[in-house]
């Protein structure tokens, strides 16, 4: 499943929803599976913005007591930890992502395709694809996708990729977590880092760079821009018998709203799928009583503040 509110609040893979619609039974199901790695990469990303907004409120903490002279220094808190544990699961959803891309192709057109990214784009030209899409493919490929490529391969099949950590102070407060200058060397004997690769901002630009291949070939397939909508698979119920008065399935939308800095509250809805006695559905939106709500809204903490700077 994937969250169709989340992807609509960035507007993102709006084509690629489109695309879904058109396909048909059976093949959307694979646009789902992507749309369901789409939506955990969003979510890695969300996490490690706010993991990294936690860090820099532990470092000025202690900000007045530190004698930091130069940009970076060594740090380390649980929170850095948690982030650091978000990049490995981020790597292989990309590369799922990535390796989705081709076959969506050749179903779509009804032709053989690649199974995967990497072991299909030197052979491209085998396959019926249209060349502005080959062309749109290899540029991906030199420009972002075979460097991803590699980092998510060492991660995987080599070493531990995370290896130069630091928190840095200027220009800016964050986390910096530096990738090997070189990740074509598959020994960690031979990885440099003297052009301070960034690693959570290659992350969010493979994600951007892969978003947008993805949406230009559902442009150039001819597929319109559509608002995502909330999936609930309902045949993994099987046969819905004997027929009852039964609740079927719940749907929760929850959202926070913030008044002002310190004032945030919680906002919950439900969507019930009942099944009747003459086998007939029913559904009915449910509100939570005020009593609920008042002590639901005492536990709601402040959330994190979205980093500006992401394209997400």
């Amino acid at each position: 499943m994937y969250i169709a509110e989340l992807l609509n609040a960035y507007n993102l893979f709006q084509r690629t929803a489109g695309w879904k619609k058109k396909l048909g039974q059976g093949n959307e199901k694979d646009i789902s599976a992507f749309l369901y790695r789409a939506t955990s990469a969003v979510v890695h990303l969300q996490r490690i913005h706010e993991l990294n907004n936690q860090c820099v409120q532990e470092y000025e903490l202690f900000e007045e007591q530190l004698q930091v002279k130069d940009d970076r220094f060594v740090f380390h808190s649980m929170n850095l930890v948690a982030l650091i544990n978000e990049i490995s699961p981020l790597l292989s959803t990309l590369k799922i992502m990535q390796d989705s891309i081709l076959p969506l192709i050749g179903k779509t057109l009804g032709i053989p395709a690649p199974s995967s990214m990497n072991g299909g784009i030197k052979k491209l030209h085998r396959y019926n694809i249209p060349q502005n899409i080959r062309d749109m493919l290899l540029r991906y490929w030199q420009s972002n996708g075979l460097r991803f490529r590699g980092y998510r391969d060492i991660d995987q099949h080599f070493h531990n990729l995370i290896d130069h950590v630091f928190f840095q102070v200027n220009p800016d407060k964050k986390v910096l977590i530096l990738f090997p200058d070189n990740p074509e060397e598959k020994s960690s004997d031979k990885f440099t880092y003297v052009k301070n690769i960034n690693a959570i901002e290659l992350l969010e630009s493979s994600f951007n760079k892969l978003h947008e291949l993805t949406e230009n070939i559902a442009a150039i397939l001819g597929f319109q821009p559509n608002n995502h909508s909330t999936e609930v698979r309902m045949d993994q119920l099987g046969e819905l018998t004997p027929p009852q008065e039964r609740t079927l399935s719940l749907m929760v939308e929850k959202k926070t709203r913030r008044k002002d800095k310190n004032n945030v509250t919680l906002e919950i809805t439900g969507l019930k799928m009942n099944q009747k006695k003459d086998m007939r559905v029913s559904f009915q939106k449910l509100l939570i009583s005020e009593d609920k709500l008042k002590e639901l809204n005492r536990r709601v903490q402040p959330p994190i503040e979205q980093n500006k700077t992401t394209n997400l």
